[in-house]
């Protein structure tokens, strides 16, 4: 009984270790876009660290043009005023959750207006201001204060 018991525990000490280190990588966006930020964070202040990466995959919304308000639609800019290093303005194929890099595309967040970008001619990037970002951060699962 105490040779299963030590086994099990060996087992369950194994099975943490491994999910311990699968959630010690930092994400590659945030070294990329601010690394001493991004490593600082990820070592002292675990929610800021979540938080931005909460930035990077919550803060826009994919819509069809035709459902913003014609408020909304006077202020979509182009695509075409947005291209990341390589000179390639950001596309609809681009925007994909957990891999998508806005900072790469010179896209900065407002802090209390949204900005909206035409992705082609009927869909559009809408990045919610700073403000919206903090308020959905407070409620979700991601903040761990």
């Amino acid at each position: 009984m105490i040779k299963i018991s030590a086994i099990a525990l060996l087992l369950l000490t194994f099975l943490m270790s491994g999910y311990a280190a699968a959630q010690e990588t930092i994400d590659a966006r945030l070294v990329k876009n601010d690394p001493d930020r991004a490593k600082r964070n990820f070592t002292y202040n675990r929610n800021g660290y979540n938080y931005m990466l909460f930035e990077l995959d919550e803060s826009y919304d994919v819509v069809k043009k035709e459902t913003l308000l014609q408020d909304e639609q006077k202020l979509i800019r182009p695509a075409s005023g947005f291209k990341n290093s390589e000179g390639k303005a950001i596309t609809q194929d681009i925007v994909v959750p957990g891999t998508f890099n806005f900072y790469e595309f010179g896209i900065k967040l407002a802090s209390d207006q949204r900005t909206y970008i035409a992705l082609d001619k009927e869909t559009v990037i809408i990045f919610h201001s700073i403000r919206e970002i903090t308020a959905a951060f407070a409620k979700s699962p991601a903040n761990s204060k």
